[in-house]
């Protein structure tokens, strides 16, 4: 099963989203609402294909402006260095508590991997 686009009603709210199974191109809809999250790379390619990014852009591959939205499918930026990374501390850190803040517990390493 591929996501071809999202379907959409006139007030601008997904309804729903267009598959393709099987060489089948089938749209299922959605009672509340529509959560698209599909990765770095497709889910601005699904609101493109959907008509929402750039309007110029947009235009320019012949499909229909959904919404305006310039910023979809800019500054792309993958971070590839990072995925072959491991950092250690020198000592294991506390169990966190419920009485210490969020920014304790999330300490930067005392050494770092030479990636």
């Amino acid at each position: 099963m591929h996501a071809v686009s999202t379907t959409a009603r006139s007030s601008g709210r997904a309804t729903g989203i267009t598959i393709r199974r099987g060489g089948e191109v089938t749209t299922l809809t959605a009672r509340h609402g529509v959560v698209l999250s599909a990765g770095a790379l497709n889910t601005p390619r699904l609101l493109m294909l959907s008509g929402i990014g750039d309007e110029a852009e947009l235009r320019r591959h012949g499909i229909r402006v959904a919404a305006k939205l310039p910023g979809v499918g800019r500054n792309f930026q993958d971070h590839v260095l990072v995925a072959g990374c491991i950092w250690e501390y020198k000592q294991p850190l506390p169990p966190a508590s419920p009485s210490r803040s969020v920014g304790s517990r999330f300490r930067p390493p005392t050494r770092s991997c030479s990636c």
